[in-house]
C-alpha cells in the first residue's frame, strides 16, 4: 500500500515498473515505443515544478498525489530513478533484446539502439521546454542529465537535428549546450 504523501516512493514504483516492462518484455513492445515515449514524457515532467499555475490545465500536467498539501516534492531520488529507466531504454541491457531461445548477434543491440534513437526526441523535446517553462533544483536536473546523455547517444547527430528543426529559438540554444556538455563529457570536439 503506497501513501499519497511519500511521492518519491510512488515514483519509484512507477519507474521501477516500467524498466521491469523494458527488462522483460521489451521484444514483445516493439513498434509501441510510442507508449513507452509517452509515460517517459509524464515522468520527466511530474520531475518538474511549474512556475505559477496561472492556468487551471496546468494542473493537468501533474498527477493528483503530487498536488495534494501533505505530499512533499520529488527529491534526487526520484530523479535517479527516471535516469535509470531513460538509461534501460536508450541503451538496453543485451539480454532484454534477444527473443527467447534465439543466439544474439552484435547488429541486434545496433538495431535496437537505432529504433529508440528515431523515437525518443519528443522526450528531449519535452526536456527542453520544462527547463524553459519550469523550475528543477540544480541537483535533480544533473541526475535527469544522466539520462538525457543517453537520449544525445542514441539520437547522434542527425536526430539532434531533426529535434532542433521542431524547437524555437531558445530551445534550439538549450539542446545546442546540452550537446556540447555532451560531447565534452566524452572527451570529443563538437
Amino acid at each position: 500500500m503506497l501513501s499519497a504523501t511519500d511521492t518519491d516512493t510512488v515514483y519509484a514504483s512507477l519507474t521501477s515498473i516500467l524498466s521491469t516492462i523494458l527488462s522483460l518484455h521489451r521484444h514483445r513492445i516493439r513498434g509501441r515505443y510510442h507508449l513507452v515515449v509517452s509515460l517517459l514524457q509524464t515522468l520527466l515532467t511530474i520531475l518538474f515544478t511549474p512556475k505559477l499555475l496561472r492556468r487551471k490545465t496546468q494542473r493537468a500536467l501533474h498527477p493528483p498525489w503530487l498536488l495534494s498539501t501533505a505530499a512533499t516534492p520529488l527529491t534526487l531520488h526520484s530523479a535517479r530513478s527516471f535516469a535509470r529507466v531513460l538509461q534501460t531504454f536508450c541503451d538496453p541491457p543485451v539480454s532484454t533484446v534477444r527473443a527467447h531461445n534465439s543466439e544474439l548477434t552484435d547488429s541486434e543491440r545496433s538495431k535496437e539502439r537505432k529504433m529508440v534513437g528515431n523515437v525518443v526526441g519528443p522526450v528531449l523535446e519535452t526536456f527542453v521546454k520544462r527547463v524553459l517553462e519550469e523550475r528543477v533544483d540544480a541537483a535533480v536536473r544533473r541526475e535527469i542529465n544522466v539520462g538525457v546523455d543517453k537520449m544525445l547517444e542514441v539520437l547522434g547527430r542527425e536526430g539532434m537535428r531533426r529535434v532542433m528543426g521542431r524547437m524555437n529559438a531558445e530551445g534550439r540554444a538549450v539542446v545546442r549546450a546540452l550537446w556540447v556538455e555532451f560531447g565534452r563529457g566524452r572527451g570529443e570536439r563538437v
